[in-house]
C-alpha cells in the first residue's frame, strides 16, 4: 500500500483544513511534524523539567518557550562542531555551580549543562545514536527537575515521562528500520510500560528519596503569628480559630501535643519563665521497640513557634527542617534554627509510661502564685473535704470546674483587679486558658507545684487513613501538675472540651481528599529510611506469619501448592499451543528466517566491495554508507534494507512476488559491485 503523506496547497492550509495546522504550518514550516513527534516532546518535557530546579514557575515557562524557538530555527540547519557543544557544555557547568544557593542545587548542577548541549543539538539534524544520547539527557533532566517538584503536578509529569520514553524508543528503533512510525503491538507496549513501573517501585523502595533543602534559614521565636500566644492573659474573652491546618500527624494513643508551657504569672498575664526553654536532655537516643513512634507532616512551619508538638516523654527525634533540637527543662521539644523544607516531617519516639520526676529549681517556680482571696481558699476546701490525698483532692478541683462551669469563645472580659474571683463566682464560663490558669493558682494555693501546659488535642480523626488533622481550631490550654509518688500529670478542668473541639464531621468526598493529601506527602514524598525498614518488618511479619499457617495446615496447603501448579501449567502449554499454531497459520517463522537469509546476501556482497557491518550498526546506517560508496546500486540496496526490516521488525508478511524482486536487486547490487571493481582495475 503507497504511504500516506500531507498534501499542502499554496496558502499553507492541510487537507484537513484545521486550524492548528494553518498556525504551525506558519509557525514552524516544515519543522510542525515536530510538535507531534514523542522524541521532541520528551525533549519538552526535560526542558520544563530542569526548570523546576531553580525553584520558581517563571523558568519552566521560559525553557518550553526557547523549545518552541529551537523548533522553528532547527530548519536552517546551524552547524555546530563537538568541540563547541563540549565548551559551552562546561561553560554552563560552572555557571550553574558559581550560582547554586546550596550544595544540593550545586550537586544537580549537570543538569543545567545537558539542557545546554540539548540546546545545540536541537539547531541540527541528528544521527540515530545522537537521538538516543539526547533522549538520555532528557530523561536525566526529568530525574533532575523531579527533585523540586513535590506537589501533584509530579504526577503528570511522571505519567508523561513513562508514556514518551517508551514511545519515543519505539520511534528511534522503529527509525532504524525505515519506518516513519512505529508498528509495535499494544501487547508489548503495555508489557515495557509494566516493567517500567514495577522496577520504578522498586528503586522507590530500596533507595529512599534525597530530600533537597531550600537556601533559607532563619532564627526561630515564638512570634504573634502563632495560633497559641507566648503569654495567656485569663481575662480575655478569647477567639475562636479560622480551621486552617496546621500539621498532620499518625501514630498510636496519641495525647495532648505540648508545644511550650507558662509557669510564671505577675497577677494578670501568664508568661514562659527560664525553665520553659533552658536545655535539659538531647534527643540523639536510639529509639527502642516499646517507644510509640509518630510520624508528623507540618503545613505551617511559623505557626509552631520554636517548638515541635509532641506527646508523653519524647526519647528520639528525626527531622528535615531544623537543627539544634533539644528537650527543655519543662518538657518541651525545642529548636533554634528552622529552613522549610519541600516537605517538612519530623518523627519522634516517645514514651507514654514514664515517670516524669521533677527538679527542686524546676518545681520551685511552680509554687508562686499571688494571695488568693479568702473566698477562693473556702472554695478549695469545700472541695475537697471529701478527698482524701493531694492527688484526690486535685481531682476533686479539677472535676468541680468542669462539671459546674461552662465552656464558651468570646466572653466579656473578666475583672483585671481579681480576674480568678471574677470567673470563679460570677462569669463562671470561658475558653479553655480561663480554666487552666484557674486550676493551677488553685493547685498552688493547695502546695502542688503546677504550671499551664499549651498545645493542641488531637481529635479530627481521618477515618480512612487513621491519622489526625491539627488545626488552629485545636489549640487548647490545659494543666501538668507534680505529685512526688506519681511525677508530672496532666489534668484538663475545660468543660467537655473532646465535644468543643471537636469540629463537624467531614463528608466523604473530604475525608478522602485528606487521605490521599496525607499518604502522598507522608508515605511517598516523606518516604524515609525508617519507613523502608518498618515496611521491610512489616513484610518479614507478613512471611512468618503465612510460613506458620503453612505449617500448621501443611496437607492443605501441599494439596493447593500441587493445584495451582497443575493450573499454572495447563495455562502455559495452552498458550505454547496458541502461539504455535498461529506462527505456522501466519508462517511468521519462515518470513523471518526468509528476511534473514536474503538479508545476509546482501551484507556478503557488500563485505566484498569493502563495506563490512560493525556489529553495533544499524541496518539504517550501513544503508547510508553503501549508497554513498555504490551509488549506482542505492535504489536496489534500500529496497532490500527496507524489506528485510518490514518484514523482520515490523511482523509483515512478504509478498507472494518479493522472493523474485529480491534476487533480481541481488543481482544489480552484484553487477554494480562488478562494475565498480573493474572500473578501479582499468584504472591502475
Amino acid at each position: 500500500m503507497p504511504e500516506t503523506t500531507y498534501s499542502s496547497d499554496a496558502s499553507g492550509q492541510g487537507t484537513n483544513g484545521s486550524r492548528f495546522n494553518r498556525i504551525a504550518m506558519a509557525l514552524f514550516g516544515r519543522q510542525r511534524d515536530k510538535l507531534q513527534d514523542p522524541f521532541y516532546l520528551l525533549l519538552l518535557l526535560g526542558f520544563i523539567s530542569q526548570g523546576f530546579f531553580w525553584e520558581n514557575t517563571v523558568v519552566p515557562i521560559m525553557l518550553a518557550a526557547l523549545w518552541f524557538l529551537l523548533i522553528h530555527l532547527s530548519s536552517r540547519k546551524y552547524a555546530i562542531n563537538e568541540t563547541t557543544e563540549i565548551l559551552f557544555l562546561l561553560l554552563a557547568l560552572l555557571i550553574s555551580i558559581h550560582f547554586g544557593r546550596t550544595a544540593f542545587m550545586r550537586s544537580l548542577s549537570f543538569g543545567n549543562g545537558l539542557l545546554v548541549l540539548q540546546a545545540m543539538r536541537m539547531l541540527r539534524p541528528l544521527t540515530p545514536r545522537e537521538k538516543c544520547l539526547s533522549a538520555g539527557i532528557a530523561i536525566v533532566n526529568i530525574a533532575v527537575g523531579s527533585q523540586m517538584m513535590l506537589e501533584y503536578g509530579f504526577i503528570l509529569v511522571l505519567a508523561a515521562a513513562l508514556v514518551l520514553i517508551l514511545q519515543t524508543f519505539h520511534k528511534l528503533e522503529a527509525e532504524s528500520c525505515g519506518f516513519h512510525e512505529s508498528k509495535f503491538s499494544p501487547r508489548a507496549k503495555w508489557k515495557e510500560f509494566s516493567f517500567v513501573v514495577l522496577a520504578m517501585i522498586i528503586f522507590f523502595l530500596v533507595f529512599p528519596r534525597y530530600r533537597a533543602l531550600s537556601s533559607v534559614t532563619t532564627n526561630l521565636s515564638i512570634g504573634r503569628n502563632a495560633p497559641i500566644a507566648p503569654t495567656l492573659d485569663p481575662a480575655s474573652g478569647g477567639m475562636e480559630g479560622t480551621g486552617r491546618l496546621i500539621f498532620q500527624i499518625s501514630g498510636d494513643d496519641i495525647g495532648y501535643l505540648k508545644t511550650f508551657t507558662l509557669d510564671t504569672f505577675d497577677g494578670t498575664r501568664w508568661a514562659a519563665g527560664k525553665h520553659a526553654s533552658a536545655f535539659k536532655r538531647n534527643l540523639r537516643v536510639e529509639p527502642k521497640p516499646e517507644l510509640k513512634y509518630r510520624k508528623a507532616i507540618v503545613k505551617e512551619i511559623a505557626l509552631l513557634g520554636g517548638s515541635l508538638p509532641a506527646d508523653g516523654y519524647p526519647v528520639a527525634l528525626k527531622g528535615n527542617f531544623f537543627q539544634d533540637d533539644y528537650v527543655s527543662w519543662q518538657g518541651s521539644i525545642r529548636v533554634s534554627r528552622y529552613w522549610p523544607a519541600d516537605n517538612n516531617i519530623y518523627e519522634y519516639w516517645t514514651d507514654l509510661n514514664k515517670h516524669l520526676d521533677a527538679d527542686s529549681r524546676e518545681t520551685a517556680s511552680c509554687l508562686k502564685h499571688p494571695e488568693l482571696s479568702d473566698r477562693a481558699k473556702k472554695m478549695i476546701a469545700d472541695t475537697t473535704a471529701a478527698a482524701a490525698g493531694e492527688y484526690n483532692k486535685a481531682r476533686a478541683l479539677e472535676k468541680h470546674l468542669r462539671d459546674t462551669f461552662t465552656y464558651e469563645l468570646g466572653t466579656y472580659d473578666l475583672n483585671r483587679l481579681n480576674p480568678l474571683d471574677d470567673f470563679l463566682f460570677n462569669e463562671k464560663r470561658g475558653h479553655c486558658e480561663r480554666f487552666a490558669s484557674a486550676l493551677v493558682l488553685l493547685f498552688r494555693q493547695m502546695g502542688i507545684p503546677s504550671r499551664i501546659a499549651i498545645g493542641f488535642v488531637p481529635v479530627e480523626k481521618n477515618e480512612i487513613g487513621g491519622f489526625f488533622n491539627i488545626r488552629d481550631t485545636h489549640a487548647h490550654a490545659w494543666v501538668e501538675a507534680y505529685l512526688p509518688d506519681r511525677g508530672w500529670l496532666v489534668f484538663d478542668a475545660t468543660p467537655v472540651s473532646d465535644r468543643v473541639l471537636q469540629r463537624p464531621a467531614s463528608g466523604f468526598a473530604l475525608t478522602m481528599r485528606d487521605w490521599v493529601e496525607f499518604i502522598w506527602y507522608q508515605k511517598i514524598v516523606g518516604f524515609t529510611s525508617n519507613d523502608q525498614v518498618m515496611l521491610y518488618k512489616f513484610t518479614a511479619e507478613g512471611i512468618d506469619v503465612a510460613a506458620e499457617k503453612v505449617s500448621r495446615n501443611s496437607g492443605i496447603m501441599i494439596l493447593l501448592t500441587i493445584l495451582l501448579l497443575a493450573l499454572t501449567g495447563g495455562i502455559v502449554i495452552f498458550r505454547r499451543y496458541s502461539a504455535g499454531k498461529a506462527g505456522r497459520s501466519s508462517s511468521i517463522t519462515y518470513s523471518e528466517i526468509f528476511a534473514e537469509h536474503f538479508y545476509r546476501d546482501l551484507l556478503r556482497e557488500l563485505a566484498s566491495a569493502g563495506i563490512r557491518r560493525v556489529p553495533s550498526e544499524t541496518p539504517g546506517e550501513i544503508l547510508r554508507r553503501a549508497s554513498i560508496k555504490i551509488p549506482s546500486a542505492a535504489s536496489e540496496i534500500t529496497f532490500i534494507t527496507d524489506e528485510f526490516c518490514k518484514i523482520r521488525y515490523g511482523g509483515r508478511k512478504p509478498e507472494e512476488d518479493l522472493h523474485d524482486k529480491v534476487k533480481s536487486s541481488l543481482h544489480a547490487v552484484k553487477s554494480a559491485i562488478k562494475s565498480r571493481k573493474t572500473f578501479a582495475t582499468d584504472l591502475h
